[in-house]
């Protein structure tokens, strides 16, 4: 039972740090803020990709099954976009990058689904 709330818990922390995140990146593109990471690209797309984001954790939070699909989507263009933006850099390693995005995503998405395996062994057990 412990397990399950830590699941959750940690579940939760992460992303409610990725939606305050992506909502200050959204944030920041709406309002001109200088920011570490500049694009060349259409800061609009860039901001529906972090909406598309946010609402797939929100999701997430209400525990849809459809959620891990959107989110994981949405994360793959915003990284596929931060690639092609370095991509005008002359030195390898700023191309790897971006794939830092992928951490918290792949740590939500493994304790989600040890969260589903524990409450599907719990309902067969008090069956």
């Amino acid at each position: 039972m412990k397990n399950l709330y830590y699941s959750k818990l940690i579940i939760i922390s992460l992303a409610g740090f990725l939606i305050v995140y992506h909502s200050f990146k959204i944030y920041s593109l709406i309002t001109g803020s200088p920011d570490i990471q500049t694009f060349t690209t259409n800061h609009g797309f860039l901001s529906l990709i972090r909406v598309i984001i946010i609402t797939s954790l929100i999701w997430l939070l209400m525990e849809q099954k459809f959620a891990l699909f959107f989110m994981w989507s949405a994360i793959a263009s915003l990284v596929t976009l931060q690639i092609l933006a370095t991509s005008e850099a002359n030195h390898w390693p700023a191309h790897l990058l971006p794939l830092k995005g992928f951490i918290f995503p792949s740590a939500i998405t493994f304790f989600y689904l040890k969260q589903e395996r524990l409450k599907k062994t719990q309902f067969i057990e008090s069956s």
